[in-house]
Formats: structure tokens, sequence, C-alpha cells
């Protein structure tokens, strides 16, 4: 979104589910440079499962006609690792190509897929390029520009934070994903029936998965949580205004996933108030957070949180978070991509 800002940006998104021949591109109104590539293939699906070499195939081959025919030649291609559908983007002509790895999983290959450069969010990451002799940068995660409005403000006008009789905690991604730690956080939920719980992401789940039926039936039947689904970033930033503390509760297997660092930090930090959280690897020494330490259960770092509130949203403290999360603002990162891409050039 901050790249088209002030470029041209296609986004390729994945083959749609249904069988046909089709490639078309769509505008955002809010983002006029960004263009939103779909499309689909005249191949069954059951290819993608069953013979996945033939349909890379044939993706690569419908994919590298078509964009050629938008653009002869790109200037940067930034590939995210999309590893079900390519395995590098030689299909793409671009003066130069990025590799982005975000998420670092059992069989990551630390391979520069075609790319002259990669960037990463994960220390692991780049431990794993540095043992194979391969250079990756570190770049964070970043706050998109409806925050940092919000932050700017909230920063002009700070005020002393004042508890309420009724404290609002907040929660935003997705409630389904494997590796939230549902227990911890229902155990802190029944423990703290004064405290209003508001969940922000998709209630969409599989009715299939036990725990999943289990966690919505408690999370919707529970008279101290609310849910709201999924909503703008906007309407999100709305929300977190007058929220007095932010929650990330996770359980790494230190296989694919390993709590090193998440993109709804600079998000929360965006409003000042503090954040009780298990173990992020990033910032496991960062005073800005409540944090569990070492073995410490979920339970009693959120007590610990919430009966040291007043000193975690101190003015001081305020101020320190809206700052940190201002200075890794989406334009600073896009920045410092810049200033290595023109060092890698020159």
């Amino acid at each position: 979104m901050e790249l088209s800002l002030k470029n041209e940006v296609w986004f390729l998104n994945a083959p749609q589910e249904k069988t046909g021949l089709d490639f078309k591109t769509e505008r955002i109104s809010s983002y006029p440079g960004l263009h939103i590539i779909k499309y689909s293939l005249p191949v069954p699906k059951f290819l993608f499962f069953h013979f996945r070499s033939l349909y890379k195939k044939i993706n690569l081959l419908f994919l590298s006609r078509k964009l050629r025919k938008i653009v002869s030649q790109f200037d940067i291609c930034i590939d995210f690792g999309n590893y079900m559908l390519y395995d590098n983007t030689n299909f793409v002509n671009a003066n130069l190509k990025i590799y982005f790895p975000v998420d670092d999983f059992e069989d990551l290959k630390p391979s520069m897929r075609g790319s002259t450069l990669a960037f990463s969010v994960s220390a692991n990451i780049i431990e794993k390029f540095k043992k194979n002799g391969l250079k990756c940068h570190f770049i964070n995660h970043g706050l998109n520009s409806i925050f940092a409005e919000h932050a700017k403000q909230q920063l002009c006008d700070i005020k002393q934070w004042v508890r309420k009789d009724v404290l609002h905690i907040a929660y935003a991604g997705n409630l389904f994903i494997p590796f939230i730690d549902v227990n911890a956080l229902e155990k802190v939920i029944r423990q703290n029936p004064d405290i209003v719980f508001h969940f922000f992401g998709s209630t969409i789940h599989n009715p299939e998965v036990s725990w999943h039926v289990r966690w919505y039936k408690f999370l919707s039947e529970t008279k101290n949580v609310k849910l709201y689904g999924s909503i703008s970033s906007s309407e999100l930033a709305e929300a977190f205004a007058n929220k007095d503390a932010f929650l990330l509760c996770y359980k790494p297997d230190n296989k694919n996933y390993h709590a090193e660092n998440s993109h709804k930090i600079f998000e929360y930090f965006s409003t000042g108030k503090v954040i009780i959280s298990t173990p992020i690897t990033l910032y496991v020494e960062n005073e800005l957070f409540c944090m569990s330490n070492g073995n410490e259960n979920f339970e009693n770092t959120f007590s610990r949180g919430i009966a040291g509130i007043e000193k975690y949203n101190s003015i001081e403290y305020l101020k320190k978070r809206i700052l940190f999360s201002l200075e890794n603002e989406y334009s600073n990162q896009v920045k410092k991509m810049e200033k290595i891409i023109n060092q890698k050039e020159d």
C-alpha cells in the first residue's frame, strides 16, 4: 500500500478458485497507484494437489505472457515467497528482484529464488541465510499511514491516562491461527469478569475442527467479550483509540512459528498503550511491553500488567510507544530499503 502512494504497484494475487481463462486488474480509489491482478486458470484445481509441478508450469507460462502485455519491463519485483505457486520469479521481467521472506518455517530454504537482494523481518531467516553465505537485510514490520495519522494526533494532544471503573483490552488478528494460545486467553478472560475484552478479526472458522468450535462458542457466549469481525484499517484505528491495553498471546512450536515478531505491534503502540504479551523474541528486553518472563504463565503476566497499568500507561511510556511506532512508519521502512538498494547499485 505504502509503495503505491508514489509508484505504480502491480499486486499479483494467487489464482482464483474458479476454473476459466480470466485475467483482470482492479483499482482501489484510496490507493490510485495500486493495481490488483486477479486471474483464473483453464485447468481443474485437482492438478494443484496431485500434479503440482504441471500446475506450476501452466501457471508460469500463463503469467509470463500476461504480465509482459501489462508492463514489458518492471523496475522492481518483490517476491514475498508464494512457495506453493512459484520456485522463483524468472517469469517476471524486472531490472531488480528482491526476495522478502516474512515467516520462518521448518522447510524454508535459504535461497535467493532468482533475486539479487533479500530482506526479512525475521532474525532466524537472516541467520539461515548467513550460514549459507547469503546476505539478508533486516527490515521491520511497518505502521501504515492511517494509524500514523492517529498516532500524530495523539502525540499533539497527549493526556495522562486515567483508570476507569471498567478496563477495555483489545486483540486484533486471526482468531483461529494454530499458534494463538486460546487456553491462556480463555483463562485470563474467565479470571477477569470485570474487564471487557474486545476481539477484532474474522470469526469464520472450520466447524470440523473441535478447538475452533469450542473457542468460537466461548467468545460468542461470554458476557465480557465483544466480537467485531473484520473491519477496515480506519475503523480499527478509531476503535483502538479508547482501549486501555492490548494482547499478544501465542504458543510457538519453534518449527513453523517462532514468535519472533508481530505486524500488530506498531498498530497497538500507535495508541501509546501497553501490550501485555507472551514472549516475542525481538522485544524481550523492551521496557515498553509487559511481557512474560521465561516460563511465567500468561495469566500471571496479565495480572502483573493490570496491577501496574498506571505505570505502564504513564505519559512517559505513552510518548515512547507512539514515537517508536512512528519511527517505523512504512514510509521510513521504504527509505531504508531504498538506501540498501542504492548501496547495492553503487
